[in-house]
């Protein structure tokens, strides 16, 4: 939204209001990223202490389904449209989330000095921290209800604003709409007054800008945006009444007779202007609202104003991909993150909504990622022009010199990756005849391992490409071959396609888990990750996170005690809590937070690689190219790391073990159910079973513990091995 947009169009009565009905049989384009937005911060869907633990809002899929139950009722069609790859220029982002990263570190003050109401408001003002990795599981829920959605090229703005008139009825979303082409934007539609509110491009113009269209996109622009950050002269404005910045960035504009760029120019060597690179970001931003990339209705990329567009639309959009990675990207097949990383030539990091201020997660960005990271990007730039083939991504970090160009990945030098997977083409015959062998229906990283538990199976996978009987037409044998690639190219599956030690210390975990009688989603994802944590030596007892910051460790009982309880709940760390949809009421925990940001960082780095493994079977043919738009999504949505986790579980299970050290008998039958009994009805009043929650983070421990009892010395280091079995006798008298 604009700064200070919807208080002086109100202020104007520029926003106009009409019966819903008037969109009845009417297709609406609607900005995804707003629509999620105001779900997470307005009204009863509202979720505050959604930064303080992380993952996804409990009640989203229950807002969506009274959403769209809402637009079939009044017989509206809805479009939504995504934010694609991210342009050049999109560091404001960054600003932006250390801006929010503050808000959050005040909340945990508050709940820290023992200021529970306080805290959850403060909370509540960050709930758009993070958010990104929201969108693509909306985008799963919504094929999966079978609503239409389309993910732009690049910004979802430019594409909407292509759409309207021509492709859709009417356009909904944020007010960055009306910086672009549009004519009418809808604003916000109320379903239980059955009304919609808008206003048009035209009458904002001529209100605040006389007529003068680019004194209005430099205003809007210059007040501060998800396009560009507010020009700090603005924010230090220290006059008295303080006016809506919009109306603040015209009346400089107007008083001073310069344009937005006269303007960054003149303070351009000021100490915000030169660390906020203002007057560079300012002319991307304007170039790219002038000349933005678009799909059209018949698939076409297209330049928007090619005949004007400068020699250098890649200094402001990124470099451009193969058109059909956005035909990929457009049906939600592939995600963006890596392709973002590849056209900018950087890797932008984030603060995480913990704050990231530890020295382990900054280790772990800093250093731990880059091989996976570097193995991803390789992996993409060996199927496209030789151009990427010879250039390097750096990574640019939240906690380090902002001066700088980054750290460089030295992804030319990673090795043909895409050779050592190159002999994955294995046929539908052989994939189904091993799924009955298995008794699997469905394809999983359980079958992706299970499969190659057999030797003979495993070599009648080498299958070069020019062995392959056909290209591959069907959804379970494309994602089959793209989980093997990824496991074999994460080092779980050997040259000669057997399991690797990686894979058979998996392989016991999955054996372990299937045993304990868990459902397959409720582990296959969780325990890769496990073993994915143990890779990178932070699955263990120790103290990773100081306090302060990062309160809420183990703090009850001995010492022995509570570096068990961490263990074990940094194990929960892998699954999720099955709670109502509602939002959460409950114990806190940055430090198990902190931990979850670890996870999460690393689910992340599991599906940017799964996603290009996926993205070079497309790009290399292997795949036929014809096959319909329902498997397309289908071959996406189906692979795992789709969804982010929350702390939940391992707060649960934390909260369990450490009542249980503070009592006199923390074996006892009656000990035990008492502390369970607690945890229902007190501390966590709307998870769904607390009982059975607690059972399922104990069958990941099992499982897990499996994996760790035999694994060789070169995974598993022998004093970790023998501290887990010490834990794990320990944990044996108090589930």
């Amino acid at each position: 939204m604009i700064n200070g947009f919807s208080e002086w169009a109100a202020a104007e009565r520029l926003i106009q209001s009409s019966p819903l009905e008037q969109l009845k049989g009417r297709c609406v384009a609607i900005d995804a990223v707003a629509h999620i937005q105001k779900s997470l911060t307005k009204g009863d869907t509202k979720e505050s202490l959604l930064p303080a633990l992380g993952g996804n809002p409990f009640n989203i899929e229950n807002t969506l389904d009274t959403q769209i139950k809402q637009f079939r009722d009044s017989g509206i069609k809805p479009l939504f449209v995504f934010h694609g790859i991210n342009a050049s220029g999109e560091h404001h982002k960054l600003i932006t989330a250390e801006l929010l990263a503050k808000k959050i570190d005040e909340a945990w003050d508050l709940y820290n000095a023992s200021n529970p109401d306080q805290a959850v408001v403060a909370f509540g003002t960050a709930c758009l921290f993070d958010s990104e990795h929201i969108y693509r599981y909306v985008q799963s829920l919504l094929h999966r209800k079978r609503v239409p959605f389309l993910v732009a090229p690049y910004s979802a703005y430019a594409q909407i604003a292509y759409m309207e008139g021509d492709v859709v009825d009417a356009i909904q979303g944020s007010s960055e709409l009306l910086v672009f082409n549009t004519q009418k934007v809808i604003l916000d539609m109320d379903f239980e007054s059955m009304t919609f509110t808008w206003v048009t491009r035209q009458s904002c113009i001529d209100n605040l800008a006389l007529g003068n269209a680019q004194l209005w996109n430099d205003a809007c622009l210059l007040a501060g945006s998800n396009l560009l950050l507010t020009l700090p002269q603005l924010d230090n404005d220290a006059t008295a009444v303080r006016i809506p910045k919009i109306r603040a960035a015209a009346d400089m504009l107007k008083r001073l007779s310069m344009s937005g760029n006269t303007i960054c120019l003149q303070h351009a060597d000021e100490p915000l202007n030169r660390q906020f690179d203002y007057l560079d970001n300012y002319r991307k931003a304007i170039m790219s609202i002038q000349h933005h990339v678009i799909t059209t209705i018949s698939g076409e990329m297209v330049t928007l104003n090619k005949e004007t567009a400068p020699n250098d639309v890649h200094s402001f959009i990124g470099q451009r991909l193969p058109d059909e990675i956005y035909y990929y990207v457009s049906r939600g097949t592939l995600g963006t993150s890596v392709l973002s990383w590849r056209t900018s030539g950087q890797i932008v990091e984030k603060p995480p909504v913990d704050g990231g201020t530890s020295i382990t997660y900054q280790t772990l960005i800093r250093d731990k990622l880059l091989h996976s990271r570097r193995k991803s990007l390789a992996l993409l730039s060996q199927s496209l022009h030789r151009f990427y083939q010879h250039k390097d991504v750096n990574l640019k970090l939240f906690f380090g010199p902002q001066d700088t160009q980054g750290i460089p990945l030295d992804v030319t030098n990673a090795g043909d990756v895409k050779a050592m997977i190159s002999k994955w083409h294995v046929g539908k015959p052989l994939i189904a005849n091993r799924m009955k062998q298995t008794k699997v229906d469905s394809c999983s990283l359980l079958f992706a391992i299970e499969s190659l538990s057999s030797t003979d199976f495993a070599k009648s996978t080498i299958t070069p490409k020019k062995a392959a009987d056909k290209i591959m037409r069907d959804v379970q044998e494309i994602q089959s071959n793209a989980l093997w690639r990824y496991l074999h190219l994460n080092d779980y599956i050997a040259d000669d396609h057997t399991l690797s030690e990686r894979g058979q210390m998996l392989s016991r975990a999955y054996a372990k888990a299937k045993s304990s009688g868990l459902e397959t989603d409720q582990f296959d994802e969780p325990l890769l990750l496990g073993v994915e944590l143990l890779r990178l030596q932070i699955l263990n007892t120790d103290n990773l996170f100081p306090v302060p910051p990062y309160h809420g460790a183990p703090y009850r009982g001995s010492e022995t005690d509570q570096r068990n309880t961490l263990l074990v709940s940094r194990v929960a760390c892998l699954g999720r809590l099955r709670h109502e949809p509602i939002g959460y009421t409950g114990p806190l925990s940055r430090h198990l937070l902190a931990y979850n940001s670890c996870v999460s960082a690393a689910r992340h780095a599991q599906r940017d690689m799964l996603d290009m493994s996926l993205c070079t079977m497309l790009l290399d043919g292997d795949v036929d190219r014809s096959i319909g738009e329902k498997a397309m999504r289908d071959i996406g949505f189906g692979l795992p790391f789709i969804r982010d986790n929350d702390c939940g579980l391992s707060i649960a299970v934390k909260h369990y073990l450490d009542e249980l050290s503070a009592d006199d008998q923390p074996t006892s039958s009656e000990s035990r159910q008492s502390v369970k009994d607690k945890g229902k009805k007190t501390w966590f009043p709307h998870v769904i079973d607390f009982e059975e929650s607690l059972q399922y983070a104990f069958s990941l421990w099992d499982a897990m513990t499996a994996a760790v009892k035999d694994a060789p010395t070169s995974l598993v280091s022998a004093n970790l091995r023998d501290e887990w079995m010490k834990v794990d006798t320990w944990l044996s008298g108090r589930r």
